[in-house]
């Protein structure tokens, strides 16, 4: 890579910290879920654990397993637990009939009002990324807590029948066959997530790798008011910060993250818009396989690799761990150990440059094997520093 910004991919620049100082400990509730979940999340554990920090970390019985031996699969310990430690690593929801995780889930995102999913997306050396020109590196803030989600839906008969006076913006009455969704935006979540990503921002930037522009992304051409009320929220807290905006359709945004990612810095947008170009955005690693977030909230947060539950694979040990890992490096630059995140992340990727690759990033090396050579190589590092 030849840009300095491409290079620098210290998670300190992915999140903003929780604390500046670091903890004399931090408790950690470690939940695999559904699927690969586990598998991953026990090879991020081992990670942490090579590090030598002051980690308390507790791995509940939860999901599939505790309904094996006839427990509640979010039992009330593992939702005190989760309120009451410092970070949740989390690995993965399976929405079929499988799976048995997802109001745990929803409780991390809603109960505990995680506000803010932060998803970082640069290009990594070694794996052909398929966006821009290999200099990327940029973080999508995705508002997480209304929007389009949970989902709120329903009849438009009974809608219209409710609301006879409700028409589109040219006029039309509703009809009365199919089904609405509502997509709800209040000033107080959009002025919550535009403080989150200008102080993102400008941490970036006084860390030398962003422009201090912050993108805002919408569809205000088409969703005036509900567009209009995000967009004006998030600037005015951004300027407020001594930032830029830009502000771009949707639609714009997804074509220019494609052609010209390097061009992002913070890309700040809806829960729904998010979802789906934070996801275009991870073809800059090379695939979900590598990608990891963050859902933050007041004094609360857990990380967790956006790549699913992968059913078709579970049990097989041939999952790639690299976002759990980076999740896991996430959550201590979160947690006030930058040094120890960073550590992790320079690891996985000379991993990666050396020839280690797990199926998906065309090797065959298994979930164990590929966390066995970041160990060595974690281990080799030190020895060479010491």
């Amino acid at each position: 890579m030849s840009s300095t910004r491409a290079q620098n991919v210290d998670p300190k620049n992915w999140v903003l910290e929780h604390t500046t100082t670091a903890p004399s400990k931090a408790s950690i509730v470690a939940i695999g879920g559904d699927g690969v979940g586990k598998e991953v999340v026990d090879a991020a554990i081992r990670c942490l654990q090579a590090l030598d920090l002051p980690l308390e970390i507790e791995s509940p019985v939860h999901g599939l397993l505790a309904e094996q031996a006839g427990l509640d699969p979010f039992s009330a310990e593992l939702r005190s637990s989760m309120e009451s430690c410092d970070a949740v690593l989390f690995g993965a929801v399976d929405t079929g009939p499988n799976g048995r995780c997802r109001p745990i889930l929803r409780h991390l995102r809603f109960g505990l009002q995680c506000y803010a999913n932060v998803r970082p997306a640069f290009n990594v050396e070694g794996i052909p990324c398929k966006l821009g020109d290999g200099n990327t590196n940029l973080v999508v803030v995705r508002e997480l807590s209304e929007g389009m989600y949970p989902g709120c839906e329903g009849s438009l008969e009974e809608l219209a029948t409710r609301w006879p006076e409700l028409r589109d913006r040219i006029g039309k009455e509703l009809p009365r066959d199919g089904v609405f969704a509502l997509r709800v935006t209040t000033e107080g979540a959009s002025r919550r997530i535009g403080r989150y990503a200008a102080k993102l921002s400008k941490q970036r930037r006084d860390n030398g790798i962003g422009d201090g522009c912050v993108t805002i992304v919408g569809k205000d051409n088409v969703l005036k008011q509900s567009g209009g009320l995000f967009h004006q929220s998030i600037e005015e807290e951004v300027v407020a910060e001594g930032l830029e905006t830009r502000y771009l359709h949707v639609d714009d945004a997804a074509h220019k993250l494609v052609a010209k990612s390097e061009m992002f810095d913070v890309v700040v947008t809806t829960n729904l818009f998010g979802d789906i170009l934070s996801d275009i955005a991870a073809e800059a690693f090379g695939g979900m396989g590598l990608a990891p977030s963050a859902g933050i909230g007041e004094g609360v947060a857990y990380f967790e690799p956006c790549h699913g539950s992968a059913p078709d694979i579970a049990g097989q040990g041939v999952a790639n761990p690299a976002a759990a890992i980076l999740s896991a490096a996430q959550m201590l630059a979160y947690l006030g150990f930058g040094a120890g995140g960073h550590r992790l992340t320079e690891a996985l990727f000379r991993t990666i440059r050396n020839g280690s690759h797990t199926a998906d990033l065309g090797g065959t090396l298994s979930t164990t094997a590929f966390t066995d050579d970041v160990l060595r190589t974690l281990e080799n590092t030190a020895k060479k520093k010491s």
